[in-house]
């Protein structure tokens, strides 16, 4: 029997990132293969760590796999018969035994084979080749789109998380008063909602305009945020994230999983129903600032300049097979 399947939701993370990886090879490498093919990547991957033998060349396929069925690019192997002379491999290689299986092995007329073995964590390898690669497969987008009814708590928690990966903060109304000038405060204070709203709404798209799986992530997370707390600008989120899902879906290396982005993503995500508040939304006059320029204007506000606190360094969130929960800020 084969080993049970993972989560969809799981799969289809694991085949963005096979994708994801193969794009951003191909766009930083422009000398290579305009479409380098899963089994040069693999072998690629490898390269960043071990030792390849130049005598005999693994058939790769398990990317290919991962890209295709969504199988774990965690767990990836290879193997080379030991019988093959002059082999020069590193120490990560082990001798493994198999014995013949089917009739042959009744009379004993086969003989068992020796290998050697290889295993690795391509997502790890190609973080060495591509930095930032495997946040495709940790950003909590996954899990958001999976979790229908999630902890409050826990939305924001990945919200932060998200911030803090963009280079994000969010100081309230009252932390900007001593920077914009009391003016300018109770003309913000004072202002209608909707042309708030409007000024969010400007904000975000700016800072949402480039995909990443943070991006996304940050998406998601305040449009739960939102149903969660019944907040007004629910609207304002889900037509940034319909968007930008929809840019998403249509970029060339995601085309083929378009389908099963929407029913297990997009959907899942942008039809989430109002529910009564929990507690109070959060400010949208509090908009996201980029991290250095608060930290420049605190520094020039203050004498002698200080360095303001910084956001927690949010633990990644690993999905796994369960997809359980997110760690909380402590």
């Amino acid at each position: 029997m084969g080993r049970p399947l993972e989560p969809k939701i799981l799969r289809l993370a694991h085949q963005v990132w096979a994708r994801g990886l193969r794009h951003e090879v191909e766009r930083q490498h422009p000398s290579g293969p305009a479409d380098m093919s899963w089994s040069a990547l693999e072998h690629l991957l490898v390269q960043q760590r071990h030792k390849l033998p130049v005598e005999s060349r693994p058939n790769a396929k398990g990317l290919q796999g991962v890209a295709h069925s969504g199988t774990s690019p965690r767990r990836l192997g290879w193997k080379i018969p030991a019988d093959e002379e002059h082999l020069e491999l590193d120490d990560d290689w082990t001798l493994a035994v198999r014995n013949p299986s089917g009739p042959k092995s009744k009379d004993q007329t086969e003989a068992p084979k020796n290998y050697y073995c290889l295993e690795f964590d391509a997502v790890e390898l190609g973080e060495r080749l591509v930095p930032g690669s495997s946040r495709w497969m940790d950003c909590s987008l996954w899990w958001l789109a999976s979790t229908r009814f999630p902890p409050l708590e826990d939305v924001r928690y990945c919200i932060e998380a998200s911030l803090e990966a963009m280079g994000l903060v969010r100081p309230t109304v009252d932390e900007r008063r001593s920077f914009i000038g009391e003016e300018a405060f109770h003309t913000l204070v004072a202002a209608p909602d909707e042309e708030i709203r409007e000024s969010y709404r400007q904000v975000m798209a700016e800072f949402t305009d480039t995909l990443s799986p943070d991006s996304l992530s940050l998406l998601a997370a305040l449009i739960l945020e939102s149903c969660l707390t019944n907040a007004p600008e629910l609207e304002v989120h889900r037509d940034l994230a319909s968007a930008a899902f929809e840019r998403w879906s249509y970029l060339p290396q995601f085309e083929p999983l378009r389908s099963s982005l929407f029913s297990h993503v997009f959907l899942p995500l942008l039809d989430r129903p109002e529910l009564l508040p929990i507690v109070s939304p959060t400010d949208v006059r509090a908009v996201p600032i980029r991290r250095e320029d608060w930290i420049e204007m605190m520094q020039t506000q203050h004498s002698p300049p200080i360095t303001p606190t910084r956001l927690p360094v949010c633990p990644e969130i690993d999905p796994t097979s369960d997809l359980p929960s997110p760690r909380r800020l402590r």
